[in-house]
Parts: structure tokens; sequence; C-alpha cells
């Protein structure tokens, strides 16, 4: 698909766009400097500075699955921290989820992992949507003939759905 340089202007000038690659610039400025400040800096000499390039010509893939590790391990932790937590305050018999604290460890797990199954799954749910759409779409774009049951007709909407929506609310 291409673009045309209307649409890539556009496309440039969101501000999401825009933070997404002056992030990505960041972090790379940020490696290069940290590869020449804390790891020696860079040679291309066959030393032991030459593998200061690796992480800076490195492909994102490794990265990522290397960051989807970390954040199922962490995501694998905090549930068992919890866990060892319920233990303990059962063994001791002090009530569970007494403190704000408590309450707060609950949420930032529980949001964490909704977060993981929603960020992995949000492409197959857009898909499903998509599909969804298409359908009801298609359905009402052609005609149905009276013996045609596979798209649902509208109903008729009663006068007084009409002149008062929001008292059918409450």
């Amino acid at each position: 698909m291409r673009l045309s340089p209307d649409e890539l202007q556009l496309q440039a000038s969101d501000p999401s766009v825009m933070a997404s690659v002056l992030s990505f610039y960041l972090s790379y400025l940020l490696l290069l400097s940290l590869s020449q400040q804390l790891a020696g800096g860079f040679a291309w000499d066959g030393s032991a500075l030459q593998f200061n390039w690796h992480p800076v010509l490195m492909n994102k893939l490794p990265w990522k699955l290397l960051h989807a590790g970390l954040m199922l391990l962490a995501l694998i932790f905090s549930i068992v921290g919890l866990c060892a937590v319920f233990d303990f305050h059962n063994k001791n018999k002090t009530p569970n989820l007494y403190s704000l604290h408590s309450w707060i460890g609950i949420a930032a797990t529980a949001l964490f992992a909704l977060q993981a199954v929603l960020g992995n799954s949000l492409g197959v749910l857009i898909v499903a949507f998509g599909l969804v759409v298409m359908r009801i779409l298609r359905c009402f774009k052609k005609k149905t003939n009276e013996g045609n049951t596979k798209c649902l007709k509208p109903k008729p909407v009663p006068p007084s759905h009409i002149s008062f929506p929001l008292i059918h609310l409450i």
C-alpha cells in the first residue's frame, strides 16, 4: 500500500507518530552514549570493543521477545508475591485486603495482567469486530427476499422511542 504525499504528511504530523519517532531516536542516542561511556566505546579492529556494535545494530525481534519474557516473568513474580502475602496473612490471622496498599497492589497486578491479555489479543479483536461490521453492512446493502433469513431485518421503531429516547434509558 503506497501512501500519497498528502497522506504521508498527515501521518507524519500526527502527535502520536511524532512521539513514537522521537522516543525511538532518544532511545537510540541513549544506547549509543551508554555504549560509548560505560562500555569503552566502539572499534572495528577485532578487539572486545567491536562487540559494542552488536546492541546498536541488532534486530528488533530479539529485543521484543526479551521484553515479553521479562514482562511475563514480572507478572509471575507479582502473583507469587501476592500469594505469599495472602498465605502469611492467613497463617497469622491478619485480615486480607485491609489497607490501601494491598488494594493498590491487587489493582496494579490485575491491570498489568489485563494489559498483557488485551495487548496481545487486540489485533484479533479488531479483525473480529471488522468482520462483524462488514457482515452487518453487507446484510443492509443487499435487498433481502422474503425467503432469505440470513440477514436480520430491522424491526419497526415504536413512536414513543423516537420522541422520548432518553426516558427509555432510565
